[in-house]
């Protein structure tokens, strides 16, 4: 029986990494990884919408526009997109059988919704978690269940 390749994309709002399995036992291999900082220009760019206070008579703070998301989440948003491009590179390079997602909620959220193609029918697992800090030698623990099925 052909060992089933899994691609597994481990991220947060500033940092992804990049793993291949290559079969059950065979571990985890690390391809790449991505941080936020590698896009300055782009954190934090002009087009996200701004917020303005101004006072009017008698000291009334009057908003000019109110923004429909936080900075925060423009940039969560930004750095997703990102994401999105390097795994979809990953995924030409390796074709793999199968797709782990491992992220906190909001981003596993984000990256749900900007999945498409075979990425996005291939999802085999997702786990909400933020295991981005972890070391190689400590994360196969993490994958040992989802793996084996």
């Amino acid at each position: 029986m052909k060992p089933v390749r899994t691609l597994i994309l481990i991220a947060d709002d500033r940092v992804a990494r990049f793993f291949v399995n290559d079969g059950v036992g065979k571990g985890l291999s690390e391809l790449a990884g991505l941080s936020s900082r590698q896009f300055p220009e782009e954190m934090g760019a002009p087009e996200r919408e701004i917020y303005q206070s101004h006072h009017g008579p008698a000291g009334q703070v009057r908003h000019g526009v109110e923004p429909r998301r936080s900075i925060e989440e423009q940039d969560r948003q930004a750095f997703v997109s990102h994401v999105i491009e390097a795994l979809d590179r990953q995924w030409q390079d390796l074709l793999p059988e199968r797709l782990v997602l491992v992220a906190p909620a909001k981003v596993l959220g984000l990256l749900r919704r900007k999945l498409s193609g075979p990425q996005s029918r291939s999802v085999h697992a997702e786990l909400s978690k933020d295991l981005t800090g972890l070391p190689l030698r400590d994360l196969a623990a993490h994958f040992e269940d989802v793996l084996a099925l």
